[in-house]
């Protein structure tokens, strides 16, 4: 329970599966695309799993959204996918007063070994694959007091993909790992910590954040759960 994909196993093979979606957290419709589809790829990664297909969530007001804008997002997913070798088989649409767009993804656990919250065990040393901090600065973002252009680290991070990360983990026997995204990292954290009756060294408060968090969060702006 609480994990970032779920698992199936059939004949030997281990089967992944989850679903992701997130309003816009920048303006540009292509990046969103690329964010978002990065952002539930992650899920797939953090379980020790490579994705193969996806699936398009998409929800949008058809009277204020138009068809050239809807195609850019798509764009912004799909040449992710093709990045992290999978494929866009198709997807869903409804109509909705605010923008959300996300994958549901199938993958598969090549090497049987799942990456489960429940096996940390007290003592593990927790490792950050990114700087955090990127919900304080889209909700910034979205409160147009800064714009893309100020913060390109964080672009950049939200685009990059967790696959060499998630390797990295099985290639080191890691015991545990997690997507950090709508929870923070203190939320993440929480969650592991909790299901294992420990707790975490508040020194992880001295972790990698992006820059201009801080100044962010001195005039106020602090995130309310809207990405790690």
């Amino acid at each position: 329970m609480g994990d970032d994909a779920g698992a199936y196993e059939y004949n030997g093979s281990v089967f992944l599966h989850t679903v992701d979606f997130i309003t816009p957290v920048v303006n540009d419709p292509y990046l969103w695309g690329a964010i978002s589809a990065a952002n539930s790829l992650s899920d797939i990664y953090a379980t020790g799993g490579v994705p193969l297909t996806a699936l398009a969530v998409l929800g949008f007001n058809h009277c204020q959204l138009s068809s050239d804008i809807l195609k850019e997002v798509l764009r912004g997913a799909t040449d992710k996918l093709r990045e992290a070798k999978a494929v866009l088989l198709g997807g869903h649409t409804i109509d909705d007063q605010e923008p959300k767009f996300g994958l549901a993804v199938f993958g598969v656990c090549p090497s049987g070994k799942l990456l489960t919250q429940n096996g940390a065990k007290p003592g593990d040393l927790l490792y950050i694959t990114k700087p955090v901090g990127v919900g304080i600065l889209t909700k910034a973002i979205k409160e147009g007091k800064i714009e893309e252009k100020d913060v390109p680290e964080a672009i950049q991070n939200m685009l990059l993909l967790n696959d060499k990360a998630g390797e990295l983990a099985l290639r080191v026997n890691a015991n545990a790992c997690t997507d950090i995204t709508g929870f923070g990292l203190l939320g993440h954290v929480y969650n592991v910590a909790k299901k294992i009756g420990s707790k975490a060294d508040n020194k992880l408060l001295k972790g990698a954040f992006l820059r201009a968090i801080r100044l962010l969060c001195e005039d106020g702006h602090i995130s309310q759960g809207c990405g790690g």
